[in-house]
């Protein structure tokens, strides 16, 4: 590649300038294959307060708190019964049995964490007067009647702005 030719390093140059100039710094460099972007920083988004509530009602919380303090004294208890030395035949069947045991007796942390701590949406707020398109699927296999019950079904939502509907289609000539 000549200095001053065409497509030549100056050339190059010039359309860095330019490129940095117009994209706000974010081209930072230019190369016969292409320009190169800085990279985006990585902000970690957060909703608005109030934007999430307990899926789950107080009174079910309730409840399903007093299930897990129930499950977390019952694995207390088994767990300190279990490691007693009496119980105690040989260390490798110790092992063995105690982590198949702990899997399967810490498993229901999971379902109790997670049905306390999951949250929805507000139903009370507002829908955002944003552009909206549903999508809907079609298999091949798939008979047209039911795709269309399923594109009138989307026709007639209960949305309060305009929106589209489009049909994806494996096979859209078939």
């Amino acid at each position: 590649m000549t200095q001053n030719g065409p497509g030549g390093a100056s050339d190059l140059l010039e359309v860095e300038h330019h490129l940095t100039e117009i994209s706000d710094g974010n081209v930072v460099r230019v190369t016969p294959a292409g320009p190169f972007f800085r990279p985006a920083p990585h902000e970690r988004r957060r909703p608005r307060p109030g934007t999430f509530v307990p899926a789950v009602r107080r009174r079910d919380r309730f409840l399903l708190a007093v299930i897990a303090l129930g499950w977390t004294t019952s694995f207390v208890w088994f767990w300190t019964w279990w490691l007693q030395p009496e119980h105690r035949v040989g260390w490798a069947g110790l092992v063995i049995n105690s982590a198949l045991l702990l899997y399967l007796t810490a498993l229901p942390a999971y379902f109790f964490v997670t049905a306390l701590r999951v949250r929805r949406v507000d139903p009370a707020l507002p829908v955002p007067a944003l552009s909206v398109a549903f999508a809907v699927t079609r298999a091949p296999s798939e008979p047209w009647p039911t795709a269309r019950r399923t594109l009138e079904a989307m026709l007639t939502q209960d949305y309060p702005y305009p929106y589209d509907v489009w049909l994806c289609d494996e096979q859209p000539t078939a």
